[in-house]
């Protein structure tokens, strides 16, 4: 068949006086933001943020998934920085405290932003921390119980008194900080055999699909510290009597503590509290720091009725003027 030729496109000539051309802005470029933090995270919104935070800080930030919750969701592993050290930093544990993913979130879009543009964040060196250091963020290490509390959606099982907003557990109802194989067998916890109930520890230790995400990939990479984010109490727990002390916990606490507004709590006593906790097993199997941090004081939780409405005043909330430190602290004296 003989060969069809294209229509070549007409494009109608015009001019510009030369009086109205505009002169190339020399201010910097705004770009229009990612994350927004006022907005509760769901499951499916928060991959679509980190897909995009990956496309626009192509090899700065990566993201692959880590395994799939109970019930077939995606947990994303979101990688920061280029450096041989490295941090992990867990938030969304528990549903309801779904505030601490939209603040990592932002922190890696805004520490993100300064490498690219090689700007200063406060008194820190982006640039220089993130080419020692990679943080590793699970910024929801719970998507089936977020989808609950955000979205309202039905878990699989459920106690009496179930509010969704109020939800703290994941898909099957297992506290999964609770869940961690450290002295599981002693906690409190233990003497429930509920599911749905907020003390439930599930059925054995380290049962949770959730759970054996974080206990995969803290074995496979070698993290010198790792942070478990939570919100009521604006502070941070840092050492268990159990564990005693560890080489950099009170250093790391301290920085932390110091800069980003926090205050910390005694050394946790009470085993049967304290067992099965996400901080508490990776300072057993790895003799590394690991802090609890408590991000949002007692009087801005008790300014809502549900913790939803804390996204509304996020920065607030989280007192992210000093908090929005944390993560860079940690490089500094990790």
């Amino acid at each position: 068949m003989p060969e069809s030729s294209e229509p070549e496109l007409s494009v109608p000539e015009f001019s510009i006086e030369e009086s109205s051309r505009e002169e190339p802005s020399t201010a910097p470029q705004v770009r229009k933001t990612i994350v927004n933090p006022y907005k509760p995270y769901t499951a499916d919104r928060i991959q679509k943020d980190i897909e995009q935070l990956c496309r626009r800080y192509s090899g700065l930030i990566t993201q692959y998934a880590i395994g799939f919750s109970t019930q077939g969701r995606l947990i994303f592993c979101v990688t920061l920085g280029y450096g041989d050290k490295k941090g992990c930093i867990v938030s969304g544990i528990h549903a309801r405290e779904h505030i601490t993913s939209s603040f990592s979130m932002r922190c890696i879009e805004e520490l993100a932003e300064a490498y690219q543009n090689n700007e200063w964040y406060g008194e820190y060196n982006v640039r220089q921390l993130l080419q020692e250091y990679t943080l590793y963020f699970v910024p929801m290490c719970n998507p089936d119980g977020t989808e609950i509390a955000v979205n309202g959606a039905q878990p699989l099982v459920y106690g009496q008194d179930f509010r969704p907003d109020e939800y703290k557990l994941n898909g099957n109802g297992v506290n999964l900080n609770r869940n961690f194989p450290y002295n599981w067998e002693n906690q409190y916890t233990h003497q429930t055999t509920v599911p749905g109930d907020e003390k439930y520890a599930g059925a054995r230790a380290g049962s949770e699909k959730e759970t054996q995400a974080i206990m995969s990939l803290c074995a496979e990479e070698n993290f010198a510290w790792l942070l478990d984010m939570h919100i009521v109490g604006n502070g941070i727990y840092w050492r268990d009597e159990m564990n005693g002390p560890i080489e950099g916990d009170s250093r790391l606490r301290d920085a932390i503590t110091e800069r980003c507004g926090y205050r910390y709590f005694g050394v946790s006593s009470d085993v049967t509290i304290y067992s099965g906790g996400l901080e508490n097993w990776f300072r057993y199997t790895y003799h590394r720091p690991a802090l609890c941090i408590e991000m949002v004081p007692y009087e801005q939780a008790q300014r809502v009725e549900t913790y939803i409405g804390l996204n509304d005043f996020f920065e607030e909330a989280v007192n992210w003027p000093l908090t929005k430190y944390t993560y860079l602290e940690a490089m500094v004296s990790g």
